[in-house]
């Protein structure tokens, strides 16, 4: 990561996307984190194409509305304009990977738990925003989402090799401590 990387992050819990943001930016020093509440803001400033990273919780409580709007129909509505960004699904209620097949089909995510270990949460972000600069050169040559998903499939493969390495690695570590 040369350069500045914006990562655009929406939640309606204020306190953890305060404490988010100010992880983000204090473990990586190049990283522009701008934060929402609103869905309508968020979606504004992805389209103007110039982010590295969406962190976006699955379900954002609209208080003034009394709605709840849906990650996953935000990264839908977006995936089109910003196919090549990828997206960090957050979330403080139990995830599967069933959860998003169909709605983020287009779109290139991974998913946490928000009551996760916050390394778990900070390596895919670290591994997403190198996947991202892997694959700005492949977007550009690219006419098509179809071409683009042909030409990263090995940037993908090798972004889930990352995270099963890390995690194993995680894991491990974890059992030696409790046996110490």
């Amino acid at each position: 990561m040369d350069d500045k990387v914006k990562i655009l992050i929406i939640d309606d819990d204020k306190q953890y996307l305060q404490m988010l943001k100010e992880i983000i930016v204090s473990r990586f020093k190049k990283a522009y984190v701008k934060t929402f509440y609103n869905p309508d803001d968020f979606l504004i400033e992805c389209k103007k194409k110039d982010s590295h990273l969406f962190i976006v919780d699955i379900k954002i409580k609209q208080k003034q509305k009394g709605l709840i709007v849906d990650g996953r129909d935000l990264c839908s509505q977006i995936s089109r304009e910003c196919f090549d960004t990828p997206f960090l699904f957050v979330s403080g209620y139990p995830i599967t990977e069933e959860m998003f097949f169909p709605k983020v089909a287009n779109c290139f995510y991974d998913f946490v738990g928000k009551a996760q270990n916050i390394e778990i949460l900070l390596n895919r972000i670290k591994i997403l925003l190198k996947l991202k600069s892997a694959m700005m050169p492949l977007s550009i040559k690219s006419n098509s989402i179809k071409e683009y998903r042909l030409l990263s499939g090995d940037k993908l493969r090798a972004y889930w090799q990352n995270v099963l390495d890390h995690d194993r690695r995680f894991v491990k570590s974890l059992m030696s401590q409790l046996h110490n």
